[in-house]
């Protein structure tokens, strides 16, 4: 699948979307199939990950290095969104 085609499919759905807006029910079930799909797709990455012998040999370093990569990008958004929460959307006031 190339890039043109995962655009294609995501300008499609936003398109899905807009039209279905106003049904709720519609909404609501998509909603439900959207959950199941990425519990889906996270239990074929498990598997994936699983029967790969070099990861799992690796997995104390590699999960390591995650925690640590995961924590910093964290770590990294909260401070971003403290400093532009202060620049654009706190009120001043005048003393």
């Amino acid at each position: 699948m190339n890039t043109i085609s995962i655009i294609l499919f995501f300008v499609l759905g936003i398109l899905l979307g807009w039209v279905i807006r106003k049904k709720y029910v519609l909404k609501r079930a998509i909603d439900k199939l959207g959950v199941v799909s990425v519990c889906g797709l996270l239990f074929l990455l498990g598997v994936s990950v699983g029967s790969n012998n070099l990861i799992v040999k690796n997995l104390k370093e590699i999960g390591a290095i995650s925690v640590l990569f995961a924590g910093s990008a964290i770590a990294g958004t909260i401070i971003l969104t403290i400093i532009i929460d202060k620049l654009f959307f706190r009120k001043k006031t005048n003393k």
